[in-house]
């Protein structure tokens, strides 16, 4: 198990979708795509998109989930994410 330390994260609201960016903190030197899951609120969401985010000329990882996906209540507490909140990735 990884964390994954938030950046950002933004509606893009043109395609529906939500984007969750930031880094991974990873102790056991996994490989990004033998990640398959973030835990969110105790619920696993997979991770079925990966994307890049460039933010202040700095990239980051970007996971993106379409908005009809999501629970409106995960969604709402997903929005609340600030700057440097951990999560934790399987």
């Amino acid at each position: 198990m990884g964390v994954f330390k938030i950046k950002r994260v933004v509606i893009l609201s043109y395609i529906k979708k939500v984007a969750i960016s930031g880094t991974i903190v990873n102790d056991i030197e996994k490989r990004m795509s033998e990640f398959t899951k973030l835990i969110i609120n105790n619920v696993e969401i997979p991770i079925t998109e990966i994307n890049e985010m460039l933010i202040d000329n700095t990239s980051y990882i970007a996971f993106t989930y379409d908005l009809d996906m999501l629970d409106v209540i995960l969604l709402q507490d997903i929005m609340k994410f600030q700057e440097g909140y951990e999560l934790k990735i399987l």
